[in-house]
């Protein structure tokens, strides 16, 4: 007789994961126990009552439903958990492991708690004062400027000894921060700056200007007198002195401290102050433009500016080697993304061999992790983000993404615990009013543009697919409203120059667009070729994973090796999924249907994108004549307006506007 499956127990073995979401909260997800193979998790409401008990004098956990369904997580994959309170996590895991023996825990590593309790004594960290950045060595002028989160920004480098990634969001200044920061370092200079080429000059400016010995920003005050308090800009001691006796104080900063106890930082800070940096000459920065420029065209040279563009040669021909350069700053860093680039092979064991470096990036890629570790990697110390194989496990999936959520609000806890500091324009400049949005609908006055316009319609209504159905729709629209006594449709646009709308117009061109998709779309050949057999792949893990399942849950039911029963299986489903994929692609032919789609060649489809990509030129030239007049109309008012930046994609139509309103480039 052949052996009958064996029921499984009632109280099946339980495994669970804790892991960090943030440096004061951590969770429990219901995992597969790794001694059992039919991927059964446990309930975690079971829980609710001891993991309550557990964290009430922690403040309390709650439980996250985020799929939204029922909280037994026996189902499938466990989307539920609870978010504890960090000091909990102690109590809980030794209650899970000693409660039953059998429960397997996967608990958060030490390292990873150490680390947490660093990212949260920085968050309960005040920002400092200008006062006591002047007391660290930098330049009073810089010290003023710098707003409160700013200043916290740059305590936040001082803090990680000058290795740190500032990856704010883009307008809150990380230049200014990186610079100010790198001036308490100014003694171990030379520095070099990589950034993109259109950015070095843009460096040097910044540089002169907050660093500048001549800058307006570092000039001496005066005192009621007229007299200046100090009168060498060059005197590191009177710079400090004056920088103490001056008031930066504000509400967001930490408060200053009389007390007269010697432990405290602040007082032995303030006691003991660092003199401030030399200030900058022009000679002192060099900007490179070629790769013939000598890197220190003087003995004087304290900031080297360079391309990426430039880097990997200067650096594969030796004048520029590691360690040459023991303080870095790199802007944009996210240029070095991809660790097998020759950029990235090149300038990463220079950062590696700085003792001072400084990442900025407004666009951390941190839903792409795999694109973060080359960055990482370069300010590795203290044993942080210096284990590649550990980093790809834990946070990236085979395509590069991250593994799940759970690991993506790890790595961010982690990241911002050790060398990472972020902030959002919404959270630190809160005074911002909201921005407006505004449509304007132009009239097209040139008469061959109208022509050129009506050609293009008219081949684009042509079309079968979904850029036809709109064009015919919206011909139907403006031939109603012309018979209907409106305005010229497809020659005018509708409106005049200056007529402002509140974008309900391209609202509903979406809705259209939505709902023209659920009719006829279409597919090139190729795609539903490569579509078909990508289905029969699916087919074929689907019929993989059936076997598997039945083998584990019939381990009795089948006689002789496992491996042959597997393989024989395998093998006889084959030949079916191979002449369905046959069937498929033999059905594929131009004009035939796909799933819904028409089948077009890709001649066709390359027509059709020719025509709406020549429409998007003409729609950019018929706007240039109306932004000229409203640009000359804005130049010719008060200096007073602001700033003002206009944006477009072809470049022949941002050359036509500087033509039209006389600007240079």
């Amino acid at each position: 007789p052949q052996p009958q499956p064996q029921p499984q127990p009632t109280n099946f073995p339980r495994a669970f994961r804790l892991s960090l979401i943030s440096c004061t909260e951590f969770t429990i997800t219901a995992i597969p126990h790794p001694n059992y193979y039919d991927n059964r998790f446990v309930n975690l409401s079971g829980l609710r009552i001891h993991i309550k008990r557990i964290a009430r004098e922690h403040g309390g956990a709650t439980f996250d439903d985020t799929a939204g369904a029922s909280e037994d997580a026996s189902s499938g994959t466990p989307s539920k958990r609870w978010r504890i309170p960090l000091g909990a996590y102690i109590s809980l895991y030794t209650w899970l492991t000693n409660e039953d023996r059998r429960t397997h825990v996967e608990g958060i590593p030490q390292r990873q708690l150490a680390i947490a309790s660093l990212g949260q004594e920085m968050k309960g960290k005040a920002y400092p004062s200008a006062n006591t950045l002047v007391s660290y060595g930098l330049p009073a002028g810089i010290a003023k400027a710098l707003a409160p989160y700013q200043r916290g920004g740059v305590d936040f480098v001082r803090h990680r000894e000058g290795r740190a990634f500032i990856g704010d969001e883009m307008g809150l200044g990380k230049t200014i921060q990186a610079v100010a920061a790198m001036s308490l370092y100014e003694r171990e200079w030379p520095l070099i700056v990589f950034s993109p080429s259109s950015a070095r000059y843009h460096w040097e400016v910044e540089f002169m200007h907050w660093l500048g010995e001549d800058s307006v920003v570092n000039k001496p005050p005066e005192d009621e007198c007229g007299d200046e308090v100090y009168h060498d800009s060059k005197n590191e001691t009177e710079v400090a002195a004056f920088a103490q006796k001056k008031d930066y104080a504000d509400d967001n900063e930490a408060p200053e401290t009389s007390s007269s106890s010697s432990s405290s930082p602040e007082l032995l800070a303030a006691e003991a102050p660092v003199p401030a940096m030399r200030l900058l000459r022009k000679s002192h920065v060099n900007v490179l433009t070629s790769s013939k420029d000598p890197i220190f065209p003087k003995n004087e040279t304290r900031v080297v500016i360079c391309s990426y563009g430039l880097a990997p040669n200067l650096i594969a021909s030796g004048v520029i080697q590691p360690g040459m350069f023991k303080c870095a700053i790199v802007d944009e860093s996210h240029m070095l993304k991809n660790k097998n680039t020759k950029r990235t092979k090149a300038i990463l064991p220079l950062l590696m061999a700085t003792t001072r470096c400084i990442l900025l990036s407004g666009t951390p890629a941190l839903s792409r992790p795999m694109e973060l570790w080359p960055q990482l990697s370069a300010l590795s110390q203290k044993g942080w983000w210096d284990d590649e194989a550990e980093y790809v496990r834990k946070y990236v999936r085979s395509d590069g993404e991250t593994a799940d959520g759970g690991s993506l609000a790890e790595l961010h806890t982690l990241l911002t615990s050790t060398v990472m500091i972020r902030r959002m324009k919404v959270d630190m400049l809160k005074n911002l009013p909201k921005k407006e949005r505004h449509n304007a609908k132009i009239r097209i006055k040139d008469e061959e543009l109208k022509r050129e316009f009506a050609k293009s319609m008219q081949l684009l209504r042509e079309g079968k697919g979904t850029l036809g159905e709109l064009a015919r729709q919206h011909k139907k629209e403006e031939d109603e409203r012309k018979s209907a006594g409106g305005q010229n449709g497809e020659e005018e646009a509708g409106g005049h120059d200056n007529n402002m709308t509140n974008g309900n117009s391209a609202a509903d061109r979406s809705n259209t667009l939505s709902e023209s998709r659920t009719g006829e779309g279409t597919i090139d050949l190729e795609t539903a070729r490569a579509a078909a057999n990508q289905q029969a792949q699916q087919e074929f893990e689907q019929v993989l994973h059936h076997c598997q399942q039945y083998i584990t849950s019939n381990p009795g039911a089948i006689q002789g090796d496992v491996n042959q029963f597997f393989n024989g299986y395998l093998q006889s489903k084959r030949p079916e999924i191979e002449q369905r994929l046959r069937d498929r692609l033999s059905q594929l032919t131009v004009g035939g249907m796909y799933n819904g789609l028409r089948i077009i060649d890709q001649s066709e489809e390359s027509t059709r994108k020719t025509i709406l990509n020549h429409l998007y030129t003409l729609t950019g030239k018929a706007k240039v004549p109306i932004i000229v007049k409203m640009l000359n109309a804005w130049l010719d008012g008060p200096s007073s307006r602001g700033k003002l930046c206009i944006f477009a994609h072809h470049i022949d139509i941002l050359d036509a506007i500087s033509e039209g309103a006389g600007l240079s480039n």
